[in-house]
Formats: C-alpha cells, sequence, structure tokens
C-alpha cells in the first residue's frame, strides 16, 4: 500500500500542509524539519505523484550537471563560489545536492603546483632575477633604437638564459612561461588597440581645440593639476582605462597646456597619479587582478579592503596637488 503524506505527517508529528511544504520544496519551513520529514518519507518508501508517473526511468531523481573551466580568473571563481552557495542554500531547503567539486579544489591544486614554497629550486630566489631582465630591456631599447620587437626578443632571450642556468626553470617549463604570458596579455593589447583607434577619432574630432577651450575656460591655471587629478581620478574609479588613459590624454594635454599657461610637468603628473589610482581603487582593473591572485583572496575581496585605504590616499594626493599647483 502506498504511503501517503498524511501518514507521513502522523509519524513526523507536523501538519499535512508541512508536509506538502517539505516534499515539494515550497514555501517557508524550518530546515531541519524539512531534512526530518524528507528522511522520514525516504524511510517510509514515500513516492510523489510526480515520480510515479516516470517508473521506467532507472533514476528518478533529477540530475543537473554544472561544467565550467578552472577558476584561474576571477570571474570565473565567481561563477564557481555562486554554484557552490546556491547548492549549499538547496540543501539547507532539504533538497538532495551531490557533492560540487572540481572548481575551487582543482584551481587551487593547480596554483599550489605554481606556488610551491618547498621547491628547492625556487628556495633562494633574488631580486636580481626580476631586476637584471628590466635592465636588459632599457639597454636593449637604447641599443636597437626603441625597436620595441627585437629589443623585447632580446630580453627573452636573455630572461630565459638566465632562468634556466640557474635551474629556476627547464627550457620546456620557459617556454609554456612565455606562451601563458602572451595568452595573458592578449585582453591589455586588444585594450591598447581600442585606445589607438580612439586616439585617432578624437583628433579627427579636433580633440585639442576642445581641450584647449575647456582648459582655457578656467580662471586660474593653478587649479588645473588639482581638477586633472580629481577629473581624472573619479574617471578611472568607474572604468580604469590604465595606461590608454595616457595614450590618449599625455599627447593632447603636452600641447593644450603650454598655451593655456599651465605647469605641463605637475599636470602631466597628476594625470599620471590619477591612472595609478584608479588601477587599484576600479574593481575591474588588471592591477586589481594581479593584486587579489597575489593574495589568495577574490578580486572583490580585495576591492572591499583596499577602498578605505585608497579613498583616503587620494584625498590626500588632491590635497597636495592643489597646494603644488600654487607653489610650482
Amino acid at each position: 500500500m502506498a504511503v501517503t503524506i498524511q501518514q507521513i505527517a502522523e509519524r513526523a508529528g507536523v501538519s499535512r500542509g508541512t508536509v506538502d511544504r517539505a516534499l515539494n520544496h515550497r514555501g517557508r519551513i524550518n530546515p531541519e524539519v524539512a531534512e526530518k520529514i524528507c528522511r522520514l518519507a525516504d524511510e517510509m518508501g514515500y513516492v510523489q505523484k510526480e515520480r510515479k508517473r516516470s517508473r521506467t526511468a532507472k533514476d528518478e531523481r533529477l540530475k543537473i550537471g554544472v561544467v565550467t573551466q578552472l577558476a584561474r580568473s576571477s570571474f570565473m571563481q565567481e561563477v564557481n563560489r555562486g554554484i557552490e552557495k546556491a547548492a549549499q542554500e538547496l540543501k539547507e531547503k532539504g533538497i538532495q545536492m551531490g557533492d560540487i567539486k572540481g572548481s575551487d579544489e582543482e584551481a587551487d591544486a593547480e596554483e599550489e603546483e605554481d606556488f610551491d614554497e618547498n621547491n628547492e629550486r625556487t628556495k633562494h630566489v633574488s631580486v636580481l632575477n626580476l631586476i637584471l631582465p628590466l635592465v636588459c630591456i632599457v639597454i636593449a631599447l637604447l641599443a636597437t633604437g626603441l625597436n620595441c620587437f627585437t629589443a623585447f626578443a632580446i630580453a627573452v632571450i636573455f630572461t630565459g638564459f638566465l632562468y634556466v642556468m640557474q635551474g629556476l626553470q627547464t627550457i620546456s617549463e620557459y617556454v609554456q612561461c612565455i606562451v601563458d604570458g602572451f595568452i595573458d596579455m592578449v585582453d591589455m593589447v586588444i585594450i591598447l588597440m581600442l585606445g589607438y583607434a580612439m586616439q585617432e577619432c578624437m583628433y579627427a574630432m579636433g580633440m585639442e581645440d576642445f581641450v584647449s577651450a575647456v582648459c582655457g575656460a578656467i580662471p586660474v591655471a593653478s587649479l588645473l593639476p588639482f581638477i586633472f587629478f580629481v577629473f581624472f581620478s573619479c574617471s578611472e574609479y568607474l572604468f580604469s582605462l590604465n595606461y590608454t588613459l595616457y595614450q590618449i590624454a599625455i599627447p593632447v594635454m603636452m600641447v593644450v597646456l603650454p598655451g593655456v599657461g599651465a605647469n605641463v610637468p605637475l599636470c602631466l603628473g597628476a594625470i599620471i597619479s590619477a591612472g595609478l589610482f584608479g588601477a587599484n581603487a576600479c574593481v575591474v582593473s588588471d592591477l586589481g587582478v594581479v593584486s587579489a591572485r597575489a593574495c589568495r583572496v577574490t578580486i572583490y575581496d580585495q576591492y572591499r579592503t583596499s577602498q578605505p585605504y585608497v579613498l583616503i590616499a587620494g584625498a590626500i594626493s588632491a590635497a597636495l596637488y592643489l597646494a603644488a599647483g600654487f607653489i610650482f
């Protein structure tokens, strides 16, 4: 004889409505009570009407599978955490859920391979391994007449030789590192290409004349460093253009600023400072992603934690640029 909701209610000591809400996962119900009712229903062999219609199925439980890439990006980390959070909430409501695996566990395991503190090859790495490649790039740029492609090719070869000879990496590991680096740079290259396109469009639309008119409308040129810092800090805070800001703004400003009597180095410094402010304060900035990964936290945790500090630093910088505009 089939088990009824009434029998489950009498056994559990609750009403029929409570049993119905627990078994159909609807309405408000104490998670512990719902779990007790679902467990009791399974023990008594209760079969819901919907399931009776599908007796030919080998397994009558609804199964949902989710396949995502490893959580290398902050976006995928949030997606995977959202899936886990939803699964946990469903479990608390009494819905039986399988184990959620393959997200943070695999990503963390892969990161542990990259950051193995017990690796004998990387225990005594010197800071010179960072400085020497940078020095090599500078020397190569000067030696090749600022030929970036040749200079960076020289720097890549020099860095590979430096790391392989010290045993920090094998040749295959270094080559793979270069490939991964190029992949990580794709987004930045796209942004720079868009920046060049925006720059050409702005020049064609008379950007220099417009900026000159705006700057000329400010009665006190000493206020320009302060205004530039505040304005570009706000824009960078909302959507960090980062290098593209310098690419678009600095060439225009170098032409416009001398004509309005502004302190050119101080104004350019304000623009650069604003870009750095946005790079650290904006939630979508690449520097924020780097900082978050270095600290093993999500980009949103890093963003919330750093906000008081970047805002205080921004306020102090704005005050200093205001004072410097009248001093220098």
